[in-house]
């Protein structure tokens, strides 16, 4: 049996606090995804994959676990779940695309197909680099206005490339590199 691996950008432990509070406010009634400190983590997913074991995961992780980058959370959104037979709505803040940080991108996309893994993530223009908040229900769609005003949209924030375990939702539930 796979497991899901999530190599992506997570901010400092100061950015994860401002984002677990940030998502505190859809905690009551978030469905299988919300930032908490014991349950999932901060980080702009740079490209999800199966591996047998963490030591296969680490493998296709290796040569990008400690870069450095800084992104710009730019604007709230709020999306419909696309997938089949979902109706939730996912809530967040997406980054400025920056040329350095597409690069990265579809480098980790390349090297997890030279390593016959296979990336989960859309790259190019279909790449929608981002900070999820929670995933909610769609008949509670109310948003509050300080939803707007969190601390981190307004600032660069400097992330490390890492290696974590993922879930179907794209939780980043713990870092193992």
């Amino acid at each position: 049996m796979k497991t899901r691996f999530n190599i992506a950008l997570c901010p400092s432990e100061k950015v994860q606090e401002a984002y677990f509070k940030t998502a505190s406010i859809f905690q009551d009634r978030q469905m299988n995804y919300c930032l908490t400190p014991a349950r999932a983590l901060a980080h702009v997913t740079l490209s999800q994959f199966n591996a047998r074991d963490t030591a296969g995961a680490l493998s296709c992780a290796v040569p990008f676990l400690g870069r450095s980058i800084s992104v710009m959370p730019l604007h709230f959104y709020a999306h419909l779940d696309e997938a089949p037979g979902q109706s939730g709505l996912w809530v967040g803040h997406g980054v400025r695309r920056e040329e350095s940080l597409i690069s990265l991108q579809e480098e980790v996309v390349g090297f997890l197909k030279e390593q016959r893994a296979t990336p989960l993530q859309k790259t190019g223009n279909d790449y929608f680099p981002h900070f999820t908040l929670a995933r909610i229900a769609l008949e509670d769609m109310t948003l509050p206005a300080s939803i707007f005003e969190a601390p981190p949209m307004k600032e660069l924030i400097t992330c490390e490339v890492r290696l974590g375990r993922s879930d179907e939702w794209g939780q980043f539930l713990e870092i193992l590199g």
